[in-house]
C-alpha cells in the first residue's frame, strides 16, 4: 500500500499561500498525515501539490522518530514522491494521477488539512486487507447538521454536503480513505461537476452504487482544518 496526500488547495482562509505548509505545533499540517501513514507502516508516500514549496520544504526523504510500547526509539523512514495538479480539478483528479506511477498498488488517502489523533487506521486496513473492496472513513456523530459540512450517506447514496440530513445516517464522512486500484476505473467515470472539478464525493457515490466501496467507522480525533479557529489546543 501506498500513501496519497492531495495538497493543492489553497491556504487564502489560513491567511498562507499553500494550506498544506501552515505551521501548526512545530511541524506543517501535511506533516501530520504523513506521520499517520508512517505509523501504518507505509513507506511511499506520494504528494499532490500546486508548483509550490512543499517538495523544497519536505524534500524525498521522510524521517519519523516513533517511540516504541517499550519506550526504545524507533527511527522510521519514507520515500516522497511529488506530482504536481497543474489545475485544480477536484480531489478525484489529484487521485488520478497517482495512476500512471502506481497503477495497480491499494492506497492508502488521507487530505493534508485533515488532523487525525487515532490509532484505529490499522484495524482499518486489515479490514481493507481482507476484503475486495475500498473503504471511506466515518465518524459517528450526533449533530447531523454536521453532515453539511462534509458529505454524509444512506443506503443508496453518497451525498457531498447535503442539505437535507435527517434521512442520512448519523456518520461524518472524512478526508481518510483506502481505495483498491479500482477506484481509478470510477475516477475516469466521474462526470466533472462544479467548476469542471472531478468530486471525490460523486466518486465514491458511483462506487458505492456498484458495491465496491464501504464506511468504516473511525473513532479517534477528527478536524479538517479551514480556518485558525478549526486547529485544537493541544
Amino acid at each position: 500500500m501506498i500513501g496519497v496526500i492531495p495538497a493543492a488547495g489553497k491556504g487564502t482562509r489560513l491567511g498562507v499561500p499553500c494550506k498544506a505548509l501552515y505551521p501548526y505545533q512545530n511541524r506543517f499540517l501535511i506533516e501530520y498525515a504523513i506521520h499517520r501513514m508512517m505509523w501504518e507502516g507505509i513507506e511511499e508516500i506520494v504528494i499532490i501539490h500546486h508548483g509550490d514549496d512543499i517538495p523544497e520544504m519536505l524534500g524525498s526523504i521522510y524521517q519519523m522518530a516513533l517511540s516504541s510500547p517499550s519506550s526504545i526509539m524507533e527511527e522510521r523512514v519514507a520515500k516522497l514522491y511529488y506530482i504536481e495538479q497543474k489545475e485544480r480539478k477536484g480531489i478525484a483528479h489529484a487521485v488520478s494521477l497517482v495512476a500512471p506511477e502506481f497503477p495497480h498498488e491499494d492506497m492508502m488517502v488521507i487530505f493534508a488539512d485533515v488532523l487525525y489523533f487515532g490509532y484505529d487506521l490499522n484495524t482499518m486496513k486489515e479490514s481493507f486487507d481482507s476484503s475486495d473492496k475500498s473503504l471511506f472513513g466515518v465518524k459517528y456523530v450526533t449533530n447531523q447538521n454536521l453532515l453539511r459540512e462534509s458529505y454524509g450517506y444512506d443506503s443508496e447514496r453518497i451525498v457531498e454536503k447535503p442539505e437535507e440530513v435527517d434521512s442520512l445516517r448519523p456518520y461524518l464522512g472524512l478526508g481518510i480513505y483506502m481505495f483498491k486500484p479500482d477506484a481509478y476505473n470510477f475516477i475516469n467515470s466521474t462526470k466533472p461537476g462544479l467548476n469542471d472539478e472531478i468530486q471525490i464525493t460523486d466518486t465514491l457515490d458511483l462506487m458505492y452504487k456498484a458495491d465496491k466501496i464501504s464506511p468504516y467507522e473511525l473513532k479517534g480525533d477528527y478536524t479538517n482544518i479551514n480556518y485558525k479557529k478549526d486547529l485544537p489546543k493541544l
